[in-house]
């Protein structure tokens, strides 16, 4: 065949168009992998970089809680304790404990409180407490139900995914326990619990948030989180502690 009819007849031979698309398509593709897989690897490497911070914090922030739990637990162990009329005990502190951990009036009667009446001065159960344990006084008949809402005026109702036969308060406390949830379970027993950040979105969003975060992780992590620290006590595992009327606590 001449030449110039073989270059002729390439010419005349046609190419489909899916075929062409298809060269196209992997030719843009061959292109752009070596992009894709850099951009893959560098998401990758910002996540571990995010995961790595959050969980450093965490650690950090449960350091310094259990660091403060251990400083008022010796600020109990040093602090005059003085029986009120009310039934309360007042926790004096000011002496033997930090100034930047110092607590509130009312956080020293109800500190003062736990670890007489409650804990019975057991460092254990006390520290639990304070993690946020969800405490049962068994067969107190609802005493320290009504008992703490005489801690204070500023009591409101609350919704929680705890159980209660009757309708549940929080008291706000300071700065060191926060906020104590209180019901009644259905033997008529008191439960309470602190909560490492009250739920109350139209005056404290941000701690609104955080409770928010602390339930994902209770959810998630099946612990309680407190004040100053995390507790294996939830309300499927609580921390139960027996009642102990006054008269026997005085003449413990």
């Amino acid at each position: 065949m001449p030449p110039h009819e073989q270059s002729r007849c390439y010419s005349d031979i046609v190419v489909p168009e899916d075929v062409v698309k298809v060269k196209k398509s992997q030719g843009k593709l061959k292109r752009h992998h070596p992009h894709s897989h850099l951009r893959m690897l560098f998401l990758l490497l910002m996540s571990l970089v995010i995961t790595s911070v959050i969980t450093i914090c965490c650690m950090m922030e449960r350091l310094r809680l259990e660091s403060s739990l251990h400083s008022v637990l010796n600020g109990l162990l040093n602090a005059d304790l003085i029986h009120s009329h009310d039934g309360f005990i007042f926790a004096d502190m000011d002496r033997h404990h930090k100034k930047s951990l110092r607590p509130l009036d009312i956080e020293c009667k109800l500190l003062g409180t736990l670890y007489m009446h409650l804990a019975a001065r057991q460092s254990h159960d006390l520290m639990e407490i304070l993690r946020g344990a969800h405490v049962i006084v068994q067969n107190d008949n609802g005493f320290y139900y009504s008992h703490f809402q005489n801690l204070s005026s500023n009591i409101h109702f609350r919704f929680s995914s705890h159980y209660s036969i009757v309708q549940q308060y929080a008291i706000p406390q300071g700065p060191l326990l926060d906020t104590i949830l209180l019901g009644i379970t259905h033997d008529n027993s008191s439960w309470f619990q602190f909560e490492g950040a009250a739920w109350d979105p139209f005056t404290r969003p941000m701690d609104s948030l955080i409770h928010v975060l602390n339930y994902f992780e209770y959810t998630f992590r099946r612990v309680q989180i407190g004040p100053l620290g995390t507790s294996i006590h939830t309300d499927q595992s609580p921390l139960v502690i027996p009642f102990r009327s006054f008269n026997n606590i005085k003449q413990d």
